[in-house]
């Protein structure tokens, strides 16, 4: 599925209207593309398509899921039929924006951003859209102020605040981004990539308790990321907490029991101890 920063939209077209019944063809097809079963889904959005053409959400959800499976030009024709029937469907809008970009047809992609943003004057997300837009292109400028005008218009929007951070990271400004962080999780405080950027961001400025926490934050709401709690592990080392890296270790290896790297570390580590450091 689709990673945070990515300009495709997940959710049910806005605006529609359709009912569908429990054990439905398109709730199925939400059940697999849920868990990832691609292929699966486009099946039952196919065949509740079959029953009902008019449905707008089974046909934008079957777009959304050739666009993960990576049948990108699939993807944009079944878009184009939702716009068809509903031309001001910002998600829509959005999502055929990423496809036009990849094709770098920049000038299209921008006309459907801005579709999006004027069919949705009171939302932020589109403007959210349009600074991924703008930082692909290398505006940063431009993405800050669409970030900026997207808090405008919400205030608590957390994609926003990331964002933000993000750019603000880049410019060195690194009070100012761990304020907009702070933001995003004060709005939804298991917003794993604010919680993961602003740890990595704390342990750079030397901070490593609050990294540290924040780190096992993350681990505890992605326990499958072994990448973190190898990170964990060396936070707690650094803080002196050397029987707590051995255990974020030990579960890193359960997950990744062949990676050399981490059995290398854990031996340091009983080195360490059995040393008395």
């Amino acid at each position: 599925m689709r990673k945070p920063g990515t300009l495709l939209l997940l959710a049910a077209c806005l605006g529609c209207r359709s009912y569908h019944a429990v054990e439905s063809h398109y709730n199925r097809g939400v059940e697999h593309q849920d868990g990832g079963r691609l292929a699966l889904a486009i099946e039952e959005y196919r065949l509740a398509l079959e029953q009902r053409p008019d449905d707008l959400k089974a046909r934008f959800n079957l777009a959304v899921a050739y666009h993960d499976l990576g049948r990108k030009d699939r993807a944009l024709e079944v878009y184009r039929e939702v716009l068809a029937r509903q031309p001001d469907n910002a998600r829509a809008l959005v999502n055929v924006a990423e496809l036009l970009r990849e094709q770098g047809r920049l000038d299209e992609a921008r006309a459907h951003l801005e579709r999006a943003e004027a069919a949705e004057p009171d939302q932020a997300w589109p403007l959210c859209a349009r600074a991924v837009f703008e930082e692909a292109q290398g505006d940063l400028g431009a993405a800050s102020a669409s970030l900026r005008r997207a808090l405008e218009r919400d205030p608590r929007s957390a994609v926003a605040h990331y964002g933000l951070a993000r750019l603000l990271e880049r410019e060195g400004r690194a009070d100012e981004a761990l304020d907009h962080y702070d933001e995003a999780l004060e709005t939804d405080p298991d917003d794993v990539a604010s919680l993961l950027a602003s740890a990595r961001l704390m342990a750079r400025r030397g901070d490593g308790r609050a990294a540290a926490a924040r780190l096992e934050l993350v681990a505890g709401l992605v326990p499958e990321r072994a990448d973190v709690l190898r990170e964990l592990a060396a936070a707690r080392e650094q803080l002196g907490e050397v029987e707590r890296a051995v255990q974020a270790l030990w579960d890193a290896r359960a997950l990744q029991p062949e990676d050399p790297a981490i059995a290398e570390a854990l031996a340091r580590l009983y080195g360490r101890l059995c040393a008395g450091k």
